[in-house]
Order: structure tokens, then C-alpha cells, then sequence
């Protein structure tokens, strides 16, 4: 049976504006990025600091001439440098632009198609199951990905500068991404049984 609810109406429309906006979005990063790297030597990295005033303290310095400007915050305890881009910054960079650009359009498009079969009456199509599974596994990936991306940047960081520890830096496990993965695998397994006792009452009937 359709529905008649306003909200779910406009919900598939919405997530799909979303969805071509992340595609936008990541055609645009990928071409800003190609622009930095061509325009300039040094790429800015920056880091939150779990003790600032230890890193002020312990003389922070640069080892070479990779890096440069190197500024510690410490109204917002935070590391920033400039670092000399080469190929594996240049990869890393495309890579996690790409990546994550499409986890998003992935997830959108999947969220559309979610409600859009709501809308339509049919809550506990087993597709909606597959798709609220994606759908976590895109915020895991999302989480993961980010992660990897402060651990990268934190490893160049104390690479390149002189009595900078690696257990100055945070690198935060992105929680709230794992948290929304764990509550919508479990919703899944909702819809899961809620499409078996479909199944059986209409079996039964």
C-alpha cells in the first residue's frame, strides 16, 4: 500500500539531490587538488595535538627542507606544517578524494532507493535489506578510511620534524561513523525478519 506521508515523499528526492551533489563534489575536490599540486611545492598538514604544551616545550623543529612553517595552536591545540608534496601524497590524496566521494553516493543513492520502496508500500522487500547492509558498510568504510588518513598524516608529521612523538598527536578513531554502522546493520537484521514473517503470513494465507 503507498503511502500518503509528505515526508516520505520528498526523502527519496532529497537524498538523491544529495547524491549528485557528492558526485559534483568530488569531481570538484579531485580538480582543486590537481590545481594545488600543480600551483605549488607544499601541501598543509595538519594534526590535533593531544599535549600542546609538551610539543611547544620539547622545541619542535623541521629536519629538512621538505617542511616548513611549522605552527602550533594552542587556543585549538593543533599542529600544522607545510610538507613538500611528492607521489605518494599526491596518490594518497586521490585516492581518499575518490574513495570517500563515492562511499557517500553510494550510501545516498542506496538511502533513496531505500524510501523510495517505503513509498511505494513495500517496506520488507528483501532489497531493502541488501541496501541497509550497504548502507553500513559505507559508514564503516567512511569511518575506517578517515582513520587511516590521520595515521598517515600523523607518521609524515613525526617523519619530517625534529622531537615531535608520535603520542603527542591524536589521531581519533572516527566513533561516530562505527556507532551509525552498528545501528543500521542492526535495523537491517530488523527487516530481515520483519520480511521472513511477511513471507510466512503469506504463505500461511
Amino acid at each position: 500500500m503507498k503511502t500518503n506521508s509528505v515526508a516520505l515523499r520528498v526523502l527519496p528526492e532529497v537524498f538523491n539531490v544529495f547524491r549528485i551533489i557528492m558526485i559534483i563534489g568530488g569531481v570538484c575536490a579531485l580538480i582543486l587538488a590537481t590545481s594545488k599540486f600543480f600551483q605549488s611545492d607544499y601541501i598543509e598538514l595538519s594534526s590535533p595535538l593531544k599535549i600542546t604544551k609538551q610539543v611547544i616545550t620539547t622545541g619542535i623543529r623541521a629536519k629538512n627542507a621538505d617542511i616548513k612553517n611549522i605552527t602550533v595552536s594552542t587556543t585549538v591545540p593543533l599542529l600544522k606544517a607545510l610538507l613538500k608534496i611528492n607521489f605518494f601524497i599526491v596518490v594518497a590524496t586521490y585516492l581518499y578524494i575518490i574513495s570517500s566521494s563515492l562511499a557517500l553516493v553510494i550510501q545516498f543513492q542506496n538511502l533513496r532507493d531505500f524510501f523510495n520502496s517505503i513509498k511505494i508500500g513495500e517496506p520488507f522487500d528483501p532489497k531493502n535489506v541488501y541496501r541497509l547492509k550497504i548502507i553500513a558498510f559505507t559508514f564503516l568504510f567512511i569511518g575506517i578510511i578517515h582513520v587511516i588518513k590521520q595515521l598517515i598524516i600523523n607518521i609524515l608529521l613525526t617523519q619530517e620534524i625534529n622531537n615531535l612523538h608520535f603520542s603527542f598527536l591524536y589521531w581519533g578513531i572516527g566513533f561516530t561513523s562505527f556507532i551509525w554502522a552498528i545501528v543500521i546493520f542492526i535495523i537491517a537484521d530488523v527487516f530481515k525478519y520483519g520480511f521472513t514473517l511477511k513471507k510466512e503470513n503469506e504463505e500461511f494465507v
